[in-house]
């Protein structure tokens, strides 16, 4: 049997849009799980974070 990231590889070949898809789910994961990790004091910094595809504006 494949591995997982292959699997995801294949997949990910064959579909219109899939690699995009796959890569901001996987961006906005990791924001929630930074959110999870994130101490409490005021909220500003668990409401700051976000997920972007796109260059960070400064």
């Amino acid at each position: 049997m494949a591995s997982f990231a292959a699997q995801v590889g294949s997949w990910a070949n064959k579909v219109d849009g899939a690699l995009e898809a796959v890569f901001k789910e996987s961006a906005q994961e990791l924001v929630n799980e930074l959110n999870k990790l994130a101490p409490v004091d005021t909220g500003f910094l668990r409401s700051s974070l976000m997920a972007s595809t796109t260059r960070c504006r400064r």
